[in-house]
């Protein structure tokens, strides 16, 4: 019988094991919306449990009538530490003292007329001395705490008001809300502030809709009138809004500074980084800021500082860099470093900063991490972690590019051992930064100045995925808030001031797939998106994290999410415009903001080939496009401006337009400033610019910077008389001032040269421009466009003089051909001379062709490599067998010189010339092997030596080691030259050449 009691209990058990192994399966998260539309959160939240218990027992006791003590355990739970606690049946998460105000709310008649029994002569008190001495504090403290209280209403309005005036509107608007709902008597005067509120923060369509709201409450019409114009208005002037024709687009100039000065590999890179954006459907992640009169970005390991103004190169400086390849894992799953152009596209930590009136901020010491590598290493039976990652954020002075002060020097600071993950937040000398320590996320506040932790706060906790390119953990601020998304299924919302929780939501994450995968499965990366920063869209904040296959708003003074739509072909999110979104793909699409899953877009563009991430500002919408800049209404989709339009680019069809490389967009005030790796471009507002040169011309330590930028006016516009008298009188003060003086002076000339398009006056513009030209590539093209004007004035002897400069330029000097080919400078000059040879002597004199022969074969200094190309050009004409001589008497390779025996002895010589020639032919025959003629070439140094001309030391010598390497060969005992029978050989700077006139039906 005790045998038969333990199997049945033994039964039992099992059976209860298995029910409760059923249902822990059921519980575990689906990491999808379930029947009330929940998710469990990834990562962990600090949630408080102990609120969560007390709670349960206010609903104990409020249900037991027991009112005493459902207060004072109220008091208890918002006496607990700053955590946490779900809100019922939603994804949202608030802080203790919001559960608060929902227990209070419980209470019956019965229990606030207890409650204010016992608060309400403390309260009213406290409340009289906190309006008296300002105490916005002590007023916050108020409102969250006695919300039954009979001054909780008149305390609130207070609170509003302080914020309001302390511009905290985002703050403003919470408590005015928590107002309108609590049903607090003055509706139509807290209204009026909320509208107000809302609109400072943006939120323009909601401010309206609570002014229709006034209008039927029977407020007085003028007041609501007054209010509806000042929203409809804006904090902006229709002047001061930034205008279709605020800047000037198009024309034959670009107002631009080029970073590299060589041409060789920029088109290669460009569409290789274009093909990988189409390919993966991301956008390059250059993210440029201006501010305190300078254009900042980071590309390549390098940080460049730009004056906006002149658009001068103010400095740049080497990143720091990490050791590479330190841990285990590093290079888990195989595969090389894909170089600059993936890093472009997946490392956003190389690629962000921010900056101040200062000081510019970067994270550094980057470990660059190849897009297949997977930071988990994947063990049996153990816990995943992620390897021990650091980087370091760096402070470097705005004007001077020293470095003030970096992270990663002081092992005892706690910014030491910490990996950020976006770039900073500046605030009034403050800097908001997200960075993950150990397993775990936190946002700090950081001194700007000493770079030292001031507070901090953890956000959430293992189990979470990173990587070292960053990207997935993204930060976002508004007046009062700082919105972080995690990029692990939690967006978190808290007061810059303090650091203290507003909410947090959660989403579903697709690293659950990642994460929750068993230890014996093989390992797959998380399904991601491209990196979308959030969108401050009315009273919305937008989402589209890394860890998301949706895009979400929610509504950013609550956390509650209001919509959520698949992207589907949305690659990117760009902003919002009117009520609207705007989202990108091959083109751009307007969704209706309140309800883009229900509503049909509001329009669509054509395709647009972007080749950038384009900038919504005041209504309007700024594309980076590769035939150029175009600019959409926000409102109709319609191009209203683009450099190939009639009104920006009249007599400019042939210029060089468009954007050939990757793009990044910043607009501001003064200009459109467009950024690419190799290059920034800036669209200047005409207006704007004057006024400021007006301004700083007063100044001596801008008065350069100030006759540059209208000098650039002056030739944008068309003024290059004016802006050549300017620039004549500038006197650089430094290197940079002198070299964009003199790009400057160059556009001017082509444009000058250009305006006389024929005659003496366009050759010496096009002389000066190249007297002037920074880089090769425009050096080749000046030269290919003095040679035509030459060609077309029929100065033979000029031309020809000119095409020999040509030919001895280098190779990096590359002419661009119709259908984006290029061909070497100098080859083009090789074909211009092999064309005027075959023309008939009238019109190409044979003199003009011997002097430029004369010219290469009498410099003892000429390179063989430059007669080598002349060579090419005289293909067989007059003037060949001296230069073949040249070749022949050079230290080229024997295998090369070979190649010129025969048209050397062609030349006219004298008897030591003659017998010199002969050496050298003997000599070049021995080395290549070609015994026959070898002998032949000794029988006529041999009768050379016997006409009894003196013949030096030197000489014999030579002949002699000649003839005894012929000898060698003949008997078959070896090499000529050494101990073994072929030798490696290398010609310096050789060129690889494809004769076009050779080819034959290549096609």
């Amino acid at each position: 019988m005790p045998r038969l009691q333990e199997g049945v209990m033994d039964v039992r058990a099992a059976r209860c094991w298995g029910w409760l192994l059923a249902a822990a399966w059921c519980a575990l998260p689906a990491w999808g919306d379930d029947a009330n539309g929940t998710v469990s959160p990834l990562a962990t939240l600090p949630q408080s449990n102990e609120a969560l218990v007390l709670s349960s027992h206010v609903e104990q006791a409020i249900h037991a009538g027991d009112y005493r003590n459902a207060i004072e355990l109220i008091e208890r739970i918002r006496s607990l530490p700053d955590a946490l606690v779900a809100a019922p049946a939603s994804r949202t998460y608030y802080p203790v003292w919001r559960q608060t105000f929902f227990l209070q709310g419980r209470l019956p008649p019965e229990g606030v007329a207890l409650y204010r029994q016992l608060h309400d002569a403390a309260v009213g008190a406290r409340a009289a001395e906190a309006v008296e001495a300002a105490d916005v504090d002590a007023l916050r403290g108020l409102f969250r705490t006695h919300r039954l209280s009979t001054h909780w209403a008149g305390i609130g309005e207070e609170l509003a008001a302080f914020l309001l005036d302390r511009g905290e509107f985002g703050e403003a608007i919470e408590v005015l809300r928590e107002l309108e709902w609590a049903g607090a008597p003055r509706a139509a005067n807290r209204r009026m502030q909320l509208a107000v509120a809302l609109e400072r923060v943006g939120a323009r369509r909601a401010a309206l809709d609570l002014i229709d709201r006034l209008a039927t409450d029977g407020v007085d019409p003028q007041r609501v009138e007054t209010l509806r114009a000042w929203l409809q208005r804006g904090p902006r002037t229709r002047d001061e809004a930034v205008g279709p024709n605020t800047f000037y687009i198009g024309g034959r100039l670009h107002w631009e500074t080029i970073l590299e000065s060589s041409a060789a590999g920029r088109r290669d890179r460009a569409e290789a980084l274009l093909s990988a954006m189409d390919f993966q459907h991301r956008l390059a992640l250059l993210e440029p800021a201006t501010g305190a009169d300078a254009l900042a970005y980071r590309v390549d390991g390098r940080v460049h500082v730009i004056d906006t103004l002149a658009l001068t190169h103010r400095w740049s400086a080497t990143e720091i860099t990490a050791p590479q390849g330190g841990g285990p894992f590093s290079t888990w799953g195989g595969g090389a470093q894909n170089g600059d152009t993936q890093l472009l596209l997946t490392n956003h930590l190389r690629h962000v900063l921010a900056m101040d009136e200062r000081r510019v901020y970067t994270i550094e010491s980057l470990s660059l991490e190849p897009p297949n590598v997977e930071p988990l290493g994947r063990q049996p039976f153990s816990v995943e972690r992620q390897l021990a990652q650091r980087n370091e954020l760096v402070a470097r002075d705005l004007k001077t590019g020293r470095m003030v002060w970096r992270t990663g020097q002081d092992a005892g600071s706690p910014l030491y051992d910490v990996e950020f993950q976006d770039r900073p937040i500046v605030s009034d000398g403050t800097l908001f930064v997200p960075y993950r320590r150990g397993d775990d996320l936190l946002i700090g506040e950081v001194d700007a100045g000493a770079g030292t932790l001031v507070r901090e706060r953890k956000v959430v906790g293992p189990p979470t995925h990173f990587t070292r390119s960053g990207g997935r953990c993204l930060l976002a601020a508004d007046e009062t808030t700082l919105y972080l998304g995690t990029g692990n299924g939690v967006i978190a919302a808290l007061r810059r001031e303090g650091l203290d929780w507003r909410w947090a939501t959660v989403y579903p994450s697709t690293v659950a797939e990642y994460l929750g995968r068993l230890w014996w499965k093989p390992p797959v990366r998380p399904r991601e998106s491209g990196v979308d920063r959030p969108i401050l869209a009315d009273d919305l904040i937008v989402w589209g994290p890394m860890d998301s296959l949706s895009i979400f708003a929610l509504d950013r003074f609550s956390g509650r999410q209001r919509w959520r739509i698949s992207r589907r072909d949305y690659a990117y999110i760009v902003g919002a415009v009117a009520g609207g979104l705007i989202v990108g793909g091959n083109g751009l699409t307007c969704l209706d903001l309140q309800d883009p899953a229900g509503s049909s877009p509001r329009w669509r563009s054509a395709a647009l080939d972007i080749v950038g991430r384009p900038v919504v500002r005041d209504g309007l919408v700024f594309v980076p496009a590769r035939d150029g800049l175009v600019v959409l209404d926000g409102v109709t989709g319609k191009v209203v401006r683009d450099e190939w339009s009639p009104a920006a680019a009249s007599d400019s069809a042939d210029s060089d337009m468009g954007f050939p490389e990757p793009t990044a967009l910043v607009v501001d005030d003064d200009a459109v400033y467009a950024v690419s790796p190799l290059r920034v471009r800036k669209y200047p507002a005409p207006n704007s610019t004057r006024r400021r040169c007006e301004v700083l011309a007063a100044r001596e330590a801008f008065a350069a910077d100030a006759v540059l930028a209208r000098a650039w006016l002056d030739a944008l516009q068309g003024r290059l008389d004016e802006a050549l008298a300017s620039l004549s009188s500038l006197e650089p003060g430094d290197e940079r001032e002198a070299r964009a003086r003199n790009r400057l002076l160059t556009q001017v000339y082509l444009a000058l040269a250009d305006r006389d398009d024929a005659g003496a006056a366009r050759l010496d513009w096009l002389r000066r421009a190249l007297s002037l030209a920074e880089s090769p590539a425009l050096a080749a093209r000046l030269h290919e466009e003095i040679a035509d004007s030459l060609a077309r004035e029929r100065d033979w002897p000029a031309l020809f003089d000119h095409l020999g400069d040509m030919i001895q330029l280098r190779e990096s000097s590359y002419v661009e051909l119709p259908g984006g080919a290029e061909r070497a400078a100098w080859l083009s000059a090789v074909s211009r001379l092999r064309a005027l040879s075959a023309q008939p002597g009238e019109n190409a004199p044979a003199a003009v062709r011997r002097a430029l022969v004369e010219r290469f074969v009498d410099d003892e200094d000429v390179d063989a490599r430059v007669l080598l190309r002349l060579f090419l050009a005289l293909d067989g004409g007059a003037g060949e067998p001296d230069v073949a001589l040249r070749l022949l008497m050079s230290d080229l390779p024997p295998e090369l010189r070979a190649r010129f025996i025969a048209a050397a002895m062609q030349a006219d010589v004298t008897p030591a010339q003659e017998r010199l020639r002969a050496l050298r032919a003997w000599e070049v025959l021995v080395a290549v092997d070609r015994l026959e003629e070898a002998a032949a070439a000794r029988a006529a140094w041999r009768s050379a030596e016997q006409s009894g001309a003196e013949i030096d030391d030197a000489e014999r010598d030579r002949a002699a080691a000649v003839e005894i390497a012929e000898k060698k060969l003949e008997l078959g005992r070896g090499a000529p030259f050494g101990e073994q029978l072929w030798r490696q050989w290398r010609a310096r700077s050789t060129e690889l050449i494809l004769d076009p006139h050779r080819i034959r039906d290549a096609g």
